[in-house]
């Protein structure tokens, strides 16, 4: 996506090393034979073709290895050493020139970290250690123990260019889309096209961001090398390589550094021993039918004008070029070598398909056999190419149309054969499509097919096969599942529901062969009919069947006695099809007798307690009247309280339907009876009866404790009068015939747990004087409303003389 080198990690490298440490951490796992310098690195020649390129370079058990002795244990879920990811299929893709890119990725519903990178390597030819030492060198993701979504979002850096302030495109959030398409992107900046702004040769490559940092030239010697400058546009300055694991100074990026740092301390050398044979495969394309071209350049450092031999790998088979041809001169990165080192030439007889390409170079001096990696290839089919451009229905069948082409054959029409079902017509290939002819070069442009096949309504298997000419064989150019749509009338019931008067409905209904025309509703309600017309407003009809228009609903109201009954609904037929049911509806008509229900009834001090709720269907928004009967006894009520889930019950009605309240009564055994008054249609009903007994309200209390000093008579407890639960209790305390007044207005907590809703405020005590002797103490609490005195006992005590 463009220059790579993230602002956010130049800007950890000017303000802190605390910012930078996760990405400078170097784990080793093949650390280099001697402590590695800045001295050696050569910006140039970061890393070798052969190298980079390396379809072969792990294995997925050496890649799960890696990481596991690299992550260790892992504090979260999402670390590289233990994720798992669903991964979609990628097709295969190419450069603008044709040239293989990537090959075709089959996606899984669980794949492993180690999985991803492995076969990414395979179909994109870009070495799992490359992808291994980017991940790190962009979020330290090879060694980090707690990684967050965040994190594996943005894995390679992949879509977070220097443009956007290092805001990533979210279209390119997740594991494998960065693992991909960074790959993709490394793969494809390699490509000749050329794509990106650095290419082999001398190029001006600066240090920073900021340009007033400056730059110098850099001699790229490779597609490797130039991969890593377009995706990460920086070299590093003299500071930024004289402390290797650390800061330089404000003008340094670490992107390059970094990678050439953390392959060399877990891989060994970037590059090839010195005297190896070194070049570029610039492409890979169709040679034709079996075969393809190849082309680059190679030079023997030890033999600067020696020709080179290029030996080239197709899976088992070996072809063998020259690089001696003239091209482009090589002086200024190899002195002397001059211009006569390209190779082009086309290899044969390779069968169709994918195959793994490898390059090598014969080694003439110092040094080994060289090579220019290994990557997926496709060679072309000798079969017919085709597409199915476009396929729909229509009242009358399907219609098709595309193009097909034989290589073998390229201004020949091809017999198309259509396969319906397993029913099949031919057509010609031979009716002018224009972009063929960039398609198939050569070909002209009559290779379009096209037309309509006649069919019923239904459902249909639709494959298209191109006839072969010459080598190959027929070509399955594409398989459709299609439905002919019904000529019959479409609708629907959109709702139905029932009132005290009949049953109310409404829908739409459209006849396909009579767009503008309103079609016949018939209404079936147990054995009655009923005829409608679907031509009232409804705008969302329009979108159903196109061209048809708004006025295509119906609706209306039927007066049907109260009960159950069945409700039909049917579309009459025009033209081609046949009459449709909407569907069949069971519905019960209320009789408008009142609903609803007595929810409790309890007695309490004060007389006869209930609640419920109650609606009148013919007048649901309405509070209804209630007879309350307790004994012989009546009251007349209204049911205008909220109770929210009466509402439920009938339609319309709201939730302010409830009763509730308390009628004075007696205590002792009563019955009380709630009638709803009816309104309208209906009668009068019950809501039945209910048993409940009204407590004594006379006051209850307790004498906790009675003793006497030669000072008199001391007694406590407490008293409570269950109509007046807040208000103090009078006592009456007769000593032998003289009376005393107090009151139970004394802090005494449990007292409330004897009367509920009473407070602790209910003890009593204190002393009365007496003379010595006996006397006899009795204790009257002293009613308030309902109910009468009570005595809480009598005692006869003895006090004391002096």
């Amino acid at each position: 996506m463009g220059r790579r080198e993230s602002i956010r990690k130049w800007i950890a490298g000017i303000l802190g090393a605390s910012l930078i440490a996760a990405s400078l951490t170097i784990a080793a796992t093949a650390a280099p034979a001697q402590a590695l310098s800045g001295s050696q690195f050569d910006p140039g020649n970061i890393i070798s073709d052969q190298y980079f390129y390396d379809t072969n370079a792990m294995s997925e058990p050496q890649i799960q290895s890696f990481l596991n002795s690299n992550v260790g244990v892992c504090t979260t879920g999402n670390c590289l050493n233990v994720l798992r990811v669903a991964t979609p299929s990628k097709p295969a893709k190419y450069s603008d020139t044709g040239a293989l890119v990537c090959a075709a990725y089959g996606g899984s519903s669980s794949e492993s970290a180690a999985d991803v990178i492995f076969k990414v390597q395979q179909a994109c030819g870009i070495s799992a250690k490359v992808i291994l030492v980017t991940l790190q060198k962009e979020q330290g993701l090879v060694s980090k123990k707690a990684v967050t979504q965040g994190i594996l979002d943005r894995a390679m850096g992949y879509g977070c260019p220097d443009s956007t302030g290092g805001t990533c495109a979210s279209e390119y959030y997740g594991f494998f889309n960065q693992v991909y398409w960074g790959s993709w992107q490394l793969k494809r900046y390699g490509t000749k096209t050329p794509f990106g702004t650095y290419q082999p040769g001398l190029r001006n490559v600066g240090f920073n961001p900021n340009t007033a940092c400056g730059g110098g030239a850099v001699n790229i010697k490779n597609n490797a090398t130039a991969a890593l400058y377009n995706y990460t546009p920086y070299q590093p300055n003299s500071a930024a390589l004289a402390n290797l694991t650390g800061l330089g100074d404000a003008c340094s990026s670490y992107g390059n550094r970094n990678f050439w740092v953390y392959y060399n301390n877990w891989f060994g050398s970037t590059t090839m021993p010195p005297g190896t044979p070194e070049g570029s495969l610039d492409s890979v394309t169709s040679g034709g039918v079996g075969a393809l071209t190849v082309s680059g350049w190679a030079v023997d450092p030890d033999v600067p004008t020696a020709v080179v031999n290029v030996s080239i790998q197709v899976d088992s088979q070996w072809f063998l070029l020259t690089a001696g041809v003239a091209g482009s001169d090589l002086n200024g990165r190899y002195p002397g070598a001059g211009s006569n080192h390209a190779f082009n030439g086309t290899i044969g007889n390779v069968a169709s398909g994918l195959h793994t390409m490898c390059v090598y170079l014969g080694n003439q001096g110092a040094g080994i056999t060289g090579t220019l990696g290994c990557r997926p290839v496709t060679v072309s089919d000798t079969s017919p190419r085709g597409e199915i451009k476009d396929i729909w229905t229509t009242l009358d069948g399907i219609s098709l149309w595309g193009w097909a082409a034989d290589q073998d054959a390229p201004s020949t029409p091809l017999d198309i054969r259509v396969v319906v079902n397993g029913s099949t017509v031919t057509w010609k290939a031979d009716q002018p499509w224009a972009p063929i002819a960039d398609l198939m070069p050569g070909a002209g442009i009559n290779h379009g097919w096209g037309s309509s096949i006649s069919l019923p309504e239904g459902d249909y298997s639709v494959c298209v096969y191109a006839v072969n000419k010459g080598a190959g064989s027929d070509s399955n150019i594409g398989c459709r599942t299609v439905t002919v749509p019904s000529a019959s009338p479409k609708g629907e019931i959109k709702d139905l529901w029932t009132t005290t008067a009949g049953v109310s409905l409404w829908g739409w209904a459209i006849d396909p062969d009579n767009l503008v025309g309103a079609s016949t509703i018939s209404i079936q309600v147990d054995s009655s009919w009923y005829a409608w017309k679907a031509d009232q407003p409804y705008a969302a009809a329009a979108d159903f069947v196109a061209g048809a228009g708004n006025n295509h609903g119906w609706g209306g109201s039927i007066a049907v006695p109260p009960g159950d009954h069945s409700v039909c609904v049917y579309v009459g037929n025009t033209g081609r099809g046949h009459d449709v049911s909407l569907g069949c509806r069971s519905v019960n008509v209320p009789d408008g007798t009142p609903r609803g229900e007595l929810k409790d009834a309890w007695g309490t001090s004060a007389g006869v307690s209930l609640w419920g709720w109650a609606i009148d269907p013919d007048v649901p928004s309405q509070p209804m009247k209630l007879s309350i009967q307790v004994d012989s006894n009546w009251y007349v009520w209204d049911a205008n309280l909220t109770y929210a889930p009466a509402a439920a019950y009938v339609s319309g009605a709201g939730p302010s339907h409830g009763f509730g309240g308390t009628i004075p009564a007696t205590s002792g055994s009563h019955t009380v009876c709630v009638y709803p008054i009816n309104q309208g249609a209906g009668r009068s009903t019950s809501l039945g009866c209910r048993g409940v007994s009204v407590p004594d309200a006379s006051p209850v209390g307790e004498i906790r404790g009675l003793w006497t000093t030669p000072a008199g008579i001391s007694m406590w407890g407490w008293a409570i009068d269950p109509d007046a639960l807040t208000s103090p209790v009078p006592l009456s305390i007769q000593v032998d015939g003289s009376w005393y007044s107090w009151k139970a207005d004394q802090a005494y907590a449990p007292a409330q747990g004897y009367v509920l809703g009473a407070g602790p405020n209910h003890g009593w005590g204190s002393t009365v004087s007496a003379a010595p002797g006996k006397h006899t103490v009795c204790v009257y609490p002293v009613n308030q409303n309902q109910g009468h005195d009570t005595s809480l006992g009598c005692s006869v005590v003895t006090v004391p003389a002096s």
